[in-house]
C-alpha cells in the first residue's frame, strides 16, 4: 500500500542523512580560499621583514666599511635576503657628501682629509614579489608587489 503523498513528504524533510557532506561542500571552498590568503599574506610578509632586514644589514655594514666597493655591500646585502630569491634583489647604496647623495662608486666614500667627519650613508634593497597560487594571481588587479626598504646609517671617513 502506498502512503499519501503528504506523509512521504514529511518522511524526506526529517531525513537528515548525506546533510553533513552537503555542509562540508559548501564550506570547503570558502576555508581553502581562507587558508590559501593566510599562506600568500605570510609569504608576503616574510618577503617585506627580509627586504627591510637585508637593507638595515647593507647600511650596517657599509657603515663599518666605508672604503669598501659596491659590490661587496652588494655581497653583505644577498647573505642576509637567504631565503629569497637572490637574483631578483636590487642593491644600490649613496652616502652624503655634504651637499646631495651621490651614488656609491667602486672606491666607497672618499677620505675626507685629517679630520674626519660622520658620513651619512643609505642603502636601498628592492625585491618584486608575486603570488604563488593561482587563486590570487588570476583574482588580484595588481599581481605582483616590489618591496623596498631604505635605511640611513651614519659612517666616519
Amino acid at each position: 500500500m502506498r502512503r499519501p503523498v503528504s506523509t512521504r513528504a514529511n518522511g524526506f524533510a526529517k531525513d537528515v542523512r548525506g546533510v553533513a557532506i552537503v555542509e562540508f561542500a559548501i564550506v570547503m571552498p570558502i576555508l581553502l580560499l581562507l587558508l590559501v590568503g593566510i599562506f600568500e599574506l605570510g609569504r608576503a610578509y616574510n618577503a617585506y621583514a627580509t627586504v627591510r632586514s637585508a637593507s638595515a644589514e647593507g647600511a650596517h655594514w657599509a657603515a663599518l666599511h666605508p672604503g669598501a666597493a659596491m659590490s661587496e655591500i652588494e655581497a653583505a646585502v644577498l647573505r642576509r635576503v637567504v631565503p629569497l630569491d637572490t637574483r631578483r634583489v636590487s642593491v644600490e647604496a649613496w652616502y652624503d657628501d655634504g651637499t646631495a647623495y651621490v651614488r656609491w662608486d667602486e672606491g666607497g666614500i672618499p677620505a675626507s682629509g685629517p679630520s674626519k667627519r660622520i658620513v651619512p650613508i643609505r642603502v636601498q634593497v628592492s625585491y618584486p614579489w608575486s603570488a604563488v597560487t593561482f587563486l590570487f594571481s588570476s583574482v588580484l588587479p595588481e599581481r605582483s608587489a616590489t618591496f623596498t626598504a631604505t635605511t640611513t646609517a651614519d659612517a666616519m671617513r
